[in-house]
């Protein structure tokens, strides 16, 4: 009686063991698979985004930021669809860039990574994901563990070693579902490097079956170089140099092919001690070739922007000296038409009155008028190249930013203009103009031209009003500069910031390079521009200017 009391005992205790083992092993046994595999992938795809932006960097380093339209598809594209993550870009500063935003719940998992410009830190890339899904499937797998557990110690404790090795072997059978269920290679590999275990997915990947794949070295999968990066990968982690380490290499499939595949590998202890590595690994051969098709596109799109660059030196010679020579030779011509004008006087009176009376409307009429269209048209032309030419400098002087008083400024620059105000009959308001860290010659000229524009195009038909004021914000100030004049319809607002194009009636002097120049001027500071207007009521342009674009101007972004 003692010792069946005993044996109970014992086999109580061990049935509690058991118990609590089947009820923490699973949820324990999941959660950790899942985690590493999660961590694993977000690296892989952090690095992975952090090359495609970085690619967008050093396709133009310079502006990069405002590359909005590319960021931002870049940033909206998912490993799966449905997969729900927040990815925001940075620049050095730590100031945000662009980010593709999801609803996630906390906990959350974060991954960053550095955005190099020629092998220069110029921002970083992060990417977070949810950790409340798996906390809730192992939440779930944790309660039927429990159940489980509970049952075992209620009503079988007798049977619990009787059953022990079939718990293990459902255990088991459960871990390797999870693993199956991945849609990427999880192999598990032992201290010295060997496969212990691989998932189906494994065996799709590198073309061997799995019966060949356990037992056999893990490096073996690999040629040359590839080979020689994986085994000083894992002696890295055996060293305790790394705690998880990610790579891209080549993978020889079964049968000779060749494919590109991101890596994560993470060390695993058992009864405290290492007991193995855990790997995952995803075929990215198809976003390998993607990656190269865009940069070719960027070296072409690099190709084409230096190409434009040269067009304003085209224009400067190629363009210019006909213009010279076409002016110079009229001038010639004017002058050769008045000796022949003189001339003709002289000997007027020996003429036919019919042939008298047409030499001199064509010396005194439309000869010179054919010669001052000429020169009108030359003038116009030799300005429309010196405004691309301005234009097109513009990215090449360096800002320097101090501190600028803005009202001061808007005031000198309304003493200047005072004649086309009281042309006008305009009155100025002038509201709260903060002061802003900024480029004083570039503000100078964005307000110079845009308070120009406001004055020329103020309805003669009553008198001028103009209203300059700023506001502040949490990220910028902007600057309003609101008119009574004539207004600009709806289907002209898309011409107003557009070279060569011009709104409404055409009876004000201009090439249509004012607005476009002043918009070059704004985003060069990092800032925004717009307007609105009505027609017969007058417009507000309005630009504001970020807070932070000064310490951005002087490291020349």
């Amino acid at each position: 009686m003692h010792d069946k009391l005993r044996i109970s005992r014992i086999t109580t205790r061990i049935a509690a063991t058991l118990s609590v083992v089947v009820a923490l092993a699973f949820p324990v046994g999941y959660f950790v698979i899942s985690y590493q595999f999660m961590a694993g992938s977000l690296e892989a795809e952090a690095e992975m985004n952090a090359r495609l932006v970085s690619g967008v960097i050093s396709a133009n380093p310079l502006m990069w930021q405002f590359e909005q339209v590319r960021l931002d598809e870049l940033l909206a594209r998912r490993p799966r669809v449905g997969l729900a993550e927040t990815r925001r870009v940075f620049d050095r500063k730590g100031e945000l860039v662009a980010e593709n935003v999801n609803q996630l719940r906390h906990p959350v998992q974060r991954r960053s990574y550095v955005l190099l410009d020629a092998g220069v830190p110029a921002g970083t890339i992060e990417i977070s994901r949810s950790l409340r899904p798996l906390l809730e499937r192992t939440a779930m797998t944790t309660l039927l563990g429990l159940l489980v557990g509970f049952l075992t110690f209620r009503l079988v404790p007798y049977r619990e070693i009787l059953n022990a090795q079939k718990r293990l072997r459902d255990g088991n059978e459960f871990l390797n579902m999870v693993m199956e269920s991945s849609t990427n290679a999880i192999v598990v590999l032992d201290l010295a490097g060997g496969i212990r275990m691989a998932n189906k997915r494994s065996s799709e990947l590198s073309g061997y079956p799995r019966s060949e794949l356990a037992g056999s070295i893990f490096a073996s999968l690999f040629a040359g170089s590839a080979q020689d990066k994986v085994r000083g990968v894992l002696a890295e982690i055996s060293g305790g140099a790394s705690s998880s380490v990610t790579f891209e290499t080549e993978l020889v499939r079964r049968g000779g092919g060749v494919i590109e595949i991101s890596c994560g590998i993470a060390p695993f202890r058992q009864d405290g001690e290492p007991a193995g590595f855990v790997l995952c690994a995803e075929d990215i051969t198809s976003r390998k070739r993607w990656e190269q098709q865009m940069q070719s596109a960027a070296a072409e799109l690099e190709e084409s922007n230096t190409e434009l660059k040269s067009f304003a030196y085209i224009i400067s010679h190629d363009l210019r000296a006909p213009l010279v020579n076409i002016k110079g030779f009229s001038g010639e011509l004017n002058g050769a038409m008045q000796e022949l004008n003189s001339m003709f006087q002289a000997v007027a009176g020996h003429l036919e009155e019919k042939k008298r009376a047409r030499l001199a409307l064509l010396f005194e009429q439309e000869v010179p008028e054919a010669l001052d269209f000429i020169n009108s048209s030359v003038m116009r032309m030799d300005r429309l190249i010196n405004a691309v030419l301005k234009l097109s400098r513009l990215g090449h002087r360096d800002l320097r930013v101090e501190t600028v008083p803005v009202r001061e400024m808007v005031e000198s620059i309304l003493k200047s203009m005072s004649h086309q105000l009281e042309d006008h009959c305009a009155t100025v308001s002038i509201g709260a103009l903060p002061e802003l860290n900024t480029d004083r010659i570039a503000l100078e000229q964005i307000l110079g031209n845009l308070l120009d524009n406001a004055v020329k195009y103020l309805d003669t038909a009553r008198p001028g009003e103009l209203e300059i004021y700023g506001e502040s914000g949490a990220s910028g100030t902007t600057i309003h500069i609101r008119d009574n004049g004539r207004g600009i319809a709806q289907e002209d607002m898309g011409k107003v910031f557009e070279i060569f194009r011009r709104a409404g009636r055409q009876d004000v002097q201009g090439e249509g390079m004012g607005l476009p120049y002043v918009k070059a001027l704004v985003r060069k500071l990092r800032g925004q521009i717009w307007c609105h207007s009505e027609p017969g009521q007058g417009s507000t342009f309005s630009f504001s200017i970020p807070h932070d674009e000064a310490s951005d101007q002087e490291n020349g972004v």
